[in-house]
C-alpha cells in the first residue's frame, strides 16, 4: 500500500512537470508569435513611410528637372540597399520613355533620344553626366589662332554684320570694306584674326554648345506622367520595386 502511494505520488509529480513544462512552452511560443506580429507590423510600417517618398511621384506632369531628383533617389538606394549583404532588398526598377525626338551630339558622338525610346534609372542619369560634363567644357577658354576665346561669352553676341561697328580688319569683299558683326569684333578684341577659317570654326563650337545647351533645356522641361497599373511592390517587403513613366 506504501509502495503504491510513493507511485501515485510520483506519477503526480511527474505530470505536474509536465503541464509546467507545457506551459512554459506555451508561454515561450507565444511570445515568439507576438516578437513577430510586431516585427511584421514594424515592417508594414516602414515599408508604408518608405513608398511615400517615391508614391508623390505617382501623377502627371512632372517635370524633367524634378524626374532628375527622383532617379538619383533610385539609383542612392539601390547602391546603398540592394546586394549589400546586409539588407539586400529587391532592385528598384524606374523606366521612362520619350515621345519625342530630342537630338544630341556630345563630344562629337550622337546620342540623340528617338522618339518611343525607354530608359532605364541608370542610362538616363549616365545621359544627363554626360551632357553636364560637356557643357561645363565650354566654361574653358578654348585657343585660336594662338589666343584664348570662351565659346559661352561669344554665344550671346549677334552674328550678322552691321556696318555700324566698322569695318572689319580693312577686309574687302566684293570690292568693298566686310563689316564687322558682333562676334567678329569680339574675336578681334581677343587678338585673334577674323579669317572665314577662324570665324566659322568659332560659329562651330557656338552652335554645339547652343544645341547642347537647348536639348538639356527641352529634357529639363519635359514632362511625364506615371503610367497607372505599372507599379510594383515587393511581395516580400511591401516595398516599391518597379515605377514606369512616358512622356505626356
Amino acid at each position: 500500500m506504501e509502495n503504491t502511494s510513493k507511485a501515485l505520488i510520483m506519477a503526480g509529480g511527474i505530470l505536474i512537470s509536465m503541464i509546467i513544462l507545457s506551459l512554459l512552452v506555451m508561454f515561450f511560443n507565444n511570445i515568439k508569435s507576438l516578437q513577430a506580429t510586431k516585427q511584421t507590423v514594424e515592417a508594414s510600417e516602414q515599408a508604408v513611410e518608405f513608398n511615400k517618398q517615391f508614391e508623390e511621384y505617382y501623377k502627371d506632369d512632372i517635370i524633367g528637372s524634378e524626374f532628375l531628383s527622383l532617379i538619383n533617389r533610385v539609383l542612392d538606394y539601390n547602391a546603398t540597399y540592394v546586394n549589400d549583404g546586409y539588407y539586400d532588398y529587391e532592385e528598384m526598377e524606374l523606366t521612362v520613355s520619350f515621345s519625342t525626338r530630342i537630338p544630341i551630339t556630345i563630344n562629337g558622338e550622337n546620342e540623340t533620344i528617338q522618339a518611343n525610346r525607354s530608359f532605364s534609372a541608370q542610362q538616363l542619369s549616365n545621359l544627363f553626366n554626360r551632357i553636364e560634363a560637356q557643357l561645363n567644357t565650354y566654361k574653358d577658354n578654348i585657343n585660336v589662332d594662338g589666343n584664348s576665346i570662351n565659346i559661352i561669352e561669344a554665344s550671346g553676341l549677334r552674328t550678322r554684320e552691321d556696318s555700324s561697328l566698322g569695318d572689319s580688319n580693312n577686309r574687302i569683299r566684293n570690292g568693298r570694306p566686310v563689316a564687322h558683326s558682333e562676334l567678329t569684333k569680339y574675336i578681334v578684341s581677343k587678338g585673334i584674326t577674323d579669317t572665314d577659317d577662324n570665324v566659322n570654326f568659332i560659329r562651330e563650337r557656338i552652335t554645339e554648345y547652343l544645341n547642347l545647351k537647348s536639348a538639356f533645356t527641352q529634357i529639363k522641361s519635359t514632362k511625364f506622367n506615371a503610367v497607372p497599373g505599372s507599379w510594383g511592390y515587393s511581395q516580400n517587403t511591401g516595398r516599391i520595386i518597379r515605377m514606369v513613366f512616358a512622356e505626356s
